[in-house]
């Protein structure tokens, strides 16, 4: 069926379609083309630009005057079953480059070499224009941002091609960023697109890319955050281990508590308050004149105040939305971490121990405290960079750092004896009956015990001793090997799954991918890292009754 004179008016369209001219604005992108290869040539050399057409006629047409108008310039034609050939010739010709191909060649080619599109057309479909723009822009692309030259049938202000052009620009912005994240949404658009364009007018469809932008951004972020799932909940790696270590790690909360209070309250002298009189939980913290952290800069860093209610416990962290919970990664735990890395006092001692019953010479030997992870460096402890955290995490997701206590003798024997070890494991008495000797600022009662000379290099030895024989442990290079493994797998999965989507916006998933690039050697290779290191000499109450020399 037909309205009343509609017949006329398609005769007449298909009238000045006939004398419509191909000539003029071939030669019009013929001219643009040269002139953007002179653009790219001032920046890198043998520039490629790949010339798309709807019409396999209107390609042919640009071909024969492109190589007839363009000196030193190689034009290639894309067509017939020898594309792989042509696009080879494309890919290594040397000098400038022009290949032109009609729309066959939209979809299945890899350009990415290429570094500029001319649309001889502006087709009616983003999808399309998407598809264009993605023979060039795909995974693994290493020249820069893609040019375009765009030709439409009409300049006029109110003609609708420009008002399409403005739509794909300002709404879809299409040459900015890849469509393909939400090509699902596409066929609605265009329907909604020729719709308004025939209701409304040109006028109609520029009103539509406010609409088209929010939809898009909308749907960008609800796979933004579905990603962020996914990445725990739908990975295709197992997460029970994931899940069970975290479930352990907090089995037993009042012992995390614990452990992590010594050191806070017990070395650090920070003071732990209940947050409300009586409760206990929450709490907050405090400094005081005892506490061992310098004011400044890193009693600043900690951002301690009266508002800020602190537990170790989840079940009160979720009941209660004011309430921080204390666990690593934490800002609070964090800079804990990196300050106790920075504050070298108490890292390294040479103490005497006096045993009222010890028989015989004294006993020399060491207690080696190492840390085993990933070989990352971060330039400030004070003021790390989000990248260097983020790589950190990213590691550490991989190979947890773990620490390894030795205790050696003198001549670097492993120590087994119990009533030995537990003589060691005793902390440091300063007063009282038989309290500690600090040798360290004793230096003349050390020169009684061992050559002031020779010490640093028993010292030395001790350490590389220790050090290469952890390197050497089977369960450490089992767990290096497994972590390389995990990562690796991971890294080629993400890209894959990149690869198949072939989305040039999707930012997160790249940066997940270069994290995991960028940390894989540390973990290959991870530090050995001496944290502290104490020489103990056991015997009676008399210091200097052994000689090392």
């Amino acid at each position: 069926m037909s309205f009343a004179g509609e017949g006329e008016i398609l005769s007449a369209l298909a009238a000045q379609a006939e004398d419509y001219d191909d000539d003029e604005r071939i030669d019009t992108m013929v001219e643009s083309s040269r002139r953007l290869l002179k653009t790219l040539g001032e920046e890198i050399a043998d520039p490629r630009i790949v010339v798309f057409a709807t019409s396999e006629r209107i390609a042919e047409n640009f071909h024969a005057a492109a190589s007839e108008t363009l000196a030193l310039v190689t034009c290639l034609l894309l067509a017939g079953p020898e594309d792989d050939d042509v696009a080879e010739h494309f890919r290594c010709a040397p000098g400038p480059t022009i290949m032109v191909a009609d729309r066959s060649a939209e979809e299945g080619l890899n350009l990415s070499f290429a570094d500029a599109i001319v649309h001889l057309d502006l087709p009616l479909s983003a999808a399309r224009i998407e598809q264009r723009i993605g023979r060039l822009d795909r995974y693994g692309r290493r020249q820069g941002m893609i040019r375009h030259r765009i030709l439409v049938p009409s300049d006029d202000d109110i003609s609708p091609w420009a008002a399409w052009y403005a739509l794909l620009t300002q709404g879809f912005r299409i040459f900015n960023r890849s469509i393909s994240d939400v090509q699902f949404l596409l066929d609605d658009f265009e329907h909604q697109v020729f719709e308004t364009l025939l209701m409304s007018g040109p006028e109609g469809l520029v009103g539509l890319a406010n609409d088209i932008r929010a939809r898009i951004d909308d749907e960008r972020k609800s796979q933004d955050e579905q990603y962020a799932l996914d990445r725990i909940a739908l990975a295709e790696e197992p997460v029970e281990s994931f899940i069970q270590t975290l479930e352990d790690a907090e089995a037993d909360e009042t012992a995390l508590e614990k452990d992590v209070d010594q050191w806070l309250l017990g070395i650090l002298q920070l003071k732990k308050r209940p947050f409300v009189w009586p409760s206990e939980d929450s709490f907050k913290l405090a400094v005081t004149p005892q506490t061992l952290i310098p004011r400044l800069p890193w009693q600043a860093e900690l951002k301690l105040d009266d508002s800020q209610p602190l537990t170790w416990k989840r079940r009160i962290a979720t009941s209660r939305a004011d309430v921080t919970l204390l666990r690593p990664g934490t800002p609070l735990v964090n800079v804990i971490e990196r300050f106790t890395r920075w504050d070298d006092r108490g890292t390294a001692f040479i103490t005497y121990r006096i045993v009222p019953d010890w028989q015989g010479e004294p006993w020399i030997g060491f207690k080696l405290c190492f840390t085993i992870e990933p070989a990352l460096d971060i330039a400030d402890l004070l003021a790390p960079t989000r990248g260097e955290l983020a790589a950190s995490r990213c590691a550490q997701r991989y190979f947890a750092a773990s620490a390894q206590t030795v205790i050696i003798d003198v001549n670097g024997d492993d120590v087994f004896d119990p009533a030995l070890l537990g003589i060691l494991e005793h902390p440091y008495r300063s007063e009282g009956r038989g309290s500690d000797i600090n040798l360290g600022s004793r230096p003349h009662l050390l020169a009684e015990i061992i050559d002031p000379g020779t010490f640093p290099r028993i010292c030395r030895d001790a350490r590389d001793g220790v050090r290469q024989r952890l390197a050497r442990q089977p369960e450490v290079a089992e767990r290096i090997a497994e972590a390389a493994r995990s990562a690796e797998i991971d890294l080629q999965r993400r890209q894959s799954r990149l690869q198949r989507r072939q989305s040039a916006g999707d930012a997160m998933a790249r940066a997940d991918i270069a994290l995991i690039e960028a940390i894989l050697l540390s973990i290959r290779k991870p530090a050995i890292r001496l944290d502290a290191m104490g020489c103990f000499v056991v015997g009676a109450k008399t210091a200097g009754a052994h000689f090392i020399g």
